[in-house]
């Protein structure tokens, strides 16, 4: 029901993206990744009902007995600094929550930041004060994201399972824009709070968020455990879009108002075209990103660079992983799709010895 023909945009992209490989205006692999995105802990102050990868403390799954021990600050900084050597132009610093370990979202930003890498910062907001948010004023921001699930606070503390998450939620996102840094809210959409979107828009836009970001759930991790009780009903995407239209001609020139990809679209997206970015978890396992449940090697056993050039650079043409991508046609098979793990609920597939190429 989208007002969009994925199907036919990404034959055109695909066939654009093709045709500029063949022309030599894009490479077939990048020799480094672009960007990378660091969870640097899987421990989380709250345990969100529709966690992507299941962070907090929950009970022990075949996928999150493998985050074992996190690494250690000297293990992520001597990565940071493989990273500047590498040239990336983009960091995202998340979680858990990545506040939790304050002084190492620093220290990596330090070292990143004296090569002209730009941040993103997620964080649900509890560990924000107006300190924290005036010292993230000397690096280059993309945006800093607050997240937040609920037009009030019975909605969002009963999603965020924790009383009082969403009045530090909103105090954050004001400590991020009185600092004058840019300021994105997240929302995601499931049965709890689908019918507060326009509410949820407004307050973004009381809070002067420069964007905010809101889409339905993800079967992964957490919402894969709870889905049956997160579930939209199924008329849901009019009224979607319906209101996204509004509220995008009501805010106009002052704030921008994004839809997430689908997961479904975003993977056939992917395989469109060369690998660029790498994901790096608590435990140092390196993967394409937050959905595949691929691992191509472990930083603690080699440098990024060693996992990017013998194997990861052409990750997403890998059989394997575009059969995967062939499995998900909608957000159930995720679950559902009985060929693959659960992301972030079960044991990943390990790729690291899959032949090079």
């Amino acid at each position: 029901m989208s007002p969009i023909d994925w199907y036919r945009t990404l034959q055109q992209h695909q066939k654009r993206n093709l045709k500029r490989i063949k022309e030599g205006i894009t490479p077939p692999y990048f020799s480094a990744p672009l960007g990378v995105q660091l969870e640097i802990t899987s421990k989380c102050n709250l345990t969100c009902v529709h966690c992507y990868n299941y962070s907090g403390k929950r009970k022990a799954t075949d996928g999150i007995k493998r985050i074992r021990k996190e690494l250690s600050d000297e293990e992520w900084l001597k990565l940071a600094g493989e990273l500047a050597s590498l040239n990336i132009f983009e960091c995202i610093i998340s979680g858990g929550e990545p506040l939790l370990r304050k002084k190492l979202v620093f220290e990596i930003m330090d070292t990143l930041s004296k090569h002209g890498v730009f941040f993103l910062l997620i964080s649900n907001g509890w560990l924000m004060d107006e300190k924290v948010a005036e010292n993230l004023l000397k690096y280059r921001f993309h945006y800093v994201q607050i997240s937040i699930d609920g037009a009030d606070a019975a909605t969002h503390d009963s999603i965020r399972q924790r009383k009082g998450s969403w009045a530090k939620a909103v105090r954050a996102a004001n400590f991020v824009k009185e600092a004058g840094l840019p300021l994105c809210i997240a929302s995601t959409l499931m049965k709890q709070n689908w019918h507060q979107l326009s509410d949820l828009i407004d307050l973004a836009a009381a809070v002067g968020a420069h964007q905010i970001i809101v889409d339905r759930f993800m079967s992964t991790g957490a919402a894969a455990l709870n889905r049956n009780d997160l579930l939209l009903p199924d008329s849901w995407r009019k009224p979607y879009f319906e209101t996204m239209l509004k509220k995008r001609g009501e805010y106009r020139g002052q704030m921008q108002i994004l839809s997430s990809l689908d997961p479904v679209v975003q993977l056939r997206l992917d395989i469109t075209g060369p690998t660029k970015v790498a994901l790096v978890r608590p435990n140092g396992d390196v993967k394409l990103d937050c959905i595949t449940p691929f691992v191509f090697g472990n930083i603690r056993q080699h440098p990024l660079k060693k996992i990017w050039e013998e194997n990861m650079n052409t990750g997403w043409q890998k059989p394997e992983i575009i059969q995967f991508v062939e499995t998900i046609t909608k957000d159930e098979d995720l679950v559902y799709n009985g060929s693959f793990p659960i992301p972030h609920l079960q044991k990943n597939i390990d790729m690291a010895n899959y032949p090079a190429g």
